[in-house]
């Protein structure tokens, strides 16, 4: 099920923001004549106007599939770079990969713990749950 980007209101956002997070992101869209799904990996220090940058050039729907959270942008670029060069086989034009949303999130969770055994990183739900139990 893909992330609902409402997920990140502003007081969410501004905490991300405020403690240095960076995400990163798998985003999936359906193409070709086959409908094969494709895949996009990269990190964003704020996930919702990176989502909304690339949908603007986007010619059809994007869902964001995963969203991993790091403690900040230099874990987040090496584990989306590290995905990036395992994936290069299936690599297609325009950064896309020939692969679907649940094979990208698998190879992030997998570099982010080759790369970065030690470092506290949360995934979308787990990062929700905690904001809403630290709420209550």
């Amino acid at each position: 099920m893909p992330i609902d980007l409402a997920d990140y209101a502003k007081p969410i956002r501004d905490q991300l923001r405020k403690g240095e997070f960076a995400a990163v992101y798998v985003v999936t869209s359906e193409v070709g004549i086959h409908r094969t799904e494709m895949s996009r990996v990269g990190y964003a220090l704020d996930l919702v106007a990176t989502i909304v940058r690339l949908q603007a050039s986007a010619p059809l729907k994007l869902a964001v599939h995963a969203a991993l959270w790091v403690p900040n942008r230099a874990i987040a670029t090496n584990i989306s770079k590290a995905v990036q060069c395992d994936m290069m086989p299936i690599k297609r034009a325009g950064g896309w990969y020939e692969a679907p949303g649940a094979t990208m999130e698998r190879a992030v969770d997998l570099a982010a713990f080759r790369i970065h055994p030690g470092a506290t990183m949360l995934w979308h739900d787990d990062l929700l749950r905690r904001w809403r139990d630290q709420a209550a």
